[in-house]
């Protein structure tokens, strides 16, 4: 899958892959992604009305983009800043179950989280 994103200075990124960096201190281990890509001048858009939108928090929009690394399957995702709270993410419909169960997915741990 493709995931482009547009960052807060106008620039387009398609991000290719994740790379693992892990650290070890007081004997506990911890593992962090860091999401790499290239740029590109504009995402290809082949007919806008066939995209639907949905909407992203801004402190989860990168585990969103992680865990779309991991989804084996072709189309496309389109993620842009909405406001200073949210981002935007844009594929096509059939695409859409993929982003809004991985969305439902770290949504409910995030509150699972808060909660205990």
């Amino acid at each position: 899958m493709k995931i482009y994103v547009k960052l807060r200075n106008n620039a387009w990124i398609l991000v290719n892959r994740k790379i693992e960096q892990t650290t070890i201190t007081n004997k506990k281990k911890v593992t962090r992604y860091l999401l790499a890509g290239e740029t590109v001048s504009n995402p290809p858009i082949s007919n806008k009305s066939d995209y639907v939108e949905i909407k992203i928090p801004g402190g989860i929009v990168n585990k969103v983009i992680s865990k779309l690394l991991d989804f084996s399957g072709d189309g496309e995702v389109i993620i842009e800043p909405k406001d200073k709270e949210y981002y935007v993410a844009k594929t096509t419909r059939d695409k859409r179950q993929v982003v809004e169960k991985i969305l439902t997915e770290l949504l409910l741990r995030k509150t699972s989280k808060e909660t205990s």
